[in-house]
Parts: structure tokens; sequence; C-alpha cells
């Protein structure tokens, strides 16, 4: 008996295009800094995001009378291959911007998503100020996983946030449902950015460093925006504020959750 039938295919797929919406538009967020400094990258972004977009909603519209309900060997295959499908769609829009062999690219933006800090570059001051706010991006996305972090913003999606939650090898819950879990995770993970960026603003570091190195940090991937990473501020209150931040990143946020509602200053 085959153990995966078309059913699944389809299954697997539709909710598939869910995730590759929602990262269509994480790829189209960097539009804004490309904006912001005239760096003239935007339509490359704009095509990048739009046809992820576009694809993932022709595949979840399209799928949906012939897909089931999801079950845990559709969310697992789902979430692996959104962390691909993250991969290269991110590799596509930097190796065009970069004129990037398109293996690099995938290389940089895997590293970026899974937090593991590598790069290919030896001097990323001279990269688009665009294109380091999209590697610290993927990595704060990334911080808490490529799945978790794009459902959690999602709705409607019922018990296949439950599938998808647990085919991220999570079992922790902050609140009884996964849907109240996600949404507190996301809380909690976005007060922290805010704090970060904050703090290492009034540390002395400029706006764009402070939210690109934040999301880094809190994420603790730590690609840098400049080759000497925070040692380029030589400034003590940033390497204080850096390590605060990479310690409540690495921390469980259950832990943070139970100490914060025992202070009672969550109500439920």
């Amino acid at each position: 008996m085959r153990y995966i039938h078309r059913n699944d295919v389809y299954t697997t797929l539709r909710y598939l295009g869910v995730i590759m919406m929602a990262i269509g538009v994480m790829n189209l967020i960097p539009i804004i800094i490309d904006l912001i400094y005239l760096e003239f990258n935007f339509a490359r972004y704009l095509v990048g995001g739009g046809l992820s977009i576009c694809l993932g909603y022709t595949l979840y519209s399209g799928l949906k009378s012939r897909s089931g309900d999801i079950k845990l060997k559709h969310a697992m295959l789902i979430s692996s291959l959104a962390w691909l499908y993250a991969a290269v769609s991110g590799a596509v829009i930097i190796s065009d911007c970069l004129n990037l062999e398109f293996l690099s690219g995938i290389l940089e933006n895997m590293s970026a998503l899974t937090g593991t800090g590598a790069t290919i570059f030896s001097d990323v001051e001279i990269l688009p100020r665009s294109i380091l706010f999209f590697r610290s991006l993927e990595q704060w996305i990334g911080g808490l996983g490529v799945v978790v972090m794009l459902i959690g913003i999602l709705t409607g999606l019922g018990s296949a946030s439950s599938k998808l939650y647990q085919s991220e090898a999570r079992e922790e819950r902050l609140k009884p449902s996964i849907k109240n879990t996600l949404k507190k995770t996301m809380e909690i993970y976005s007060i922290y950015t805010i704090l970060g960026i904050i703090l290492l603003f009034l540390a002395g570091m400029p706006l764009f460093d402070s939210i690109c190195t934040c999301f880094t940090t809190i994420s603790t991937g730590g690609m840098g925006i400049k080759n000497a990473n925070i040692g380029y501020y030589n400034n003590d209150l940033i390497y204080l504020v850096s390590m605060f931040l990479m310690i409540l990143g690495a921390t469980s946020f259950m832990v943070h959750y139970k100490i914060i509602k025992t202070k009672g200053k969550i109500i439920n």
C-alpha cells in the first residue's frame, strides 16, 4: 500500500501555497528600505515577491476541491519544503541584485533563515542596504522558525496550525490552543525586538543599524552589517545590550511567559 497518495500531494501543495504567499510578502518588505535609500532594486523585490504570492495563491485556491484535511505527514512535508522554498525564493532576488551565482545565493539565504550566521561575503559593507536588511529580516523570521513565524501571522488555517506547529518539532504551549500560543509567542518576540531596537539606538547605534542588529541578535543568527560586526562600534554599552538580547533570544519563551505571568503582568 502506498503511503503517499495523489490526495496527499494536493493537500501538501495547497497548504504550501499559503506559506508561499507569506514568503512573498516577506520578500516585498525590503522595498521600503530600497526606496528610502534610492538603491533602485525595488523591481527585483516586486517581481520576486509578486510571483511568489501569485504562485502560492494559485496552488491554494486551485487545489481547494482536490485536497483533504491536513495530517502530520502533510505538515512535515510542508515544513521541509517551506524552508527550501524560502531559501530559493530569496536567492532569486539576491542573486539578481548582486549578480551572484544562484547556488551562492541559496547558501546565503539558507544560512540566514536557519540562523547559521555563515556568509559568502568577505565585505558586507559594500552591499546595498536593502540586501543587508533582507538578510537581517530572514534571520529574524528564522529565529522562531519559518513555518511557526508565518502561520503565526496567518488566519483561517484552523486545525492546520496545530499540525504545522508540530512539524517544526515544537510541543511547548503558552496557551491551551495552538492559535493562542502562536499569538502570544509572536507578541513576546515582537516586544523583545522593539525593546532591542530602542536600547541599541539609545546606546548610540544609528537607527538602520539598530534594526538590523536587533534582528540578528534576538534571533541569535549573528550576520552583521559591518565587517567587524559589533566590534565596529567600539562601544561597551552596545556590547552589553547585544549580549542581553542574545540571552533573551536564546532563552525559551515558555520561561519568560511563566515569569511574567507570575508577576501578574499578563492577564488572560
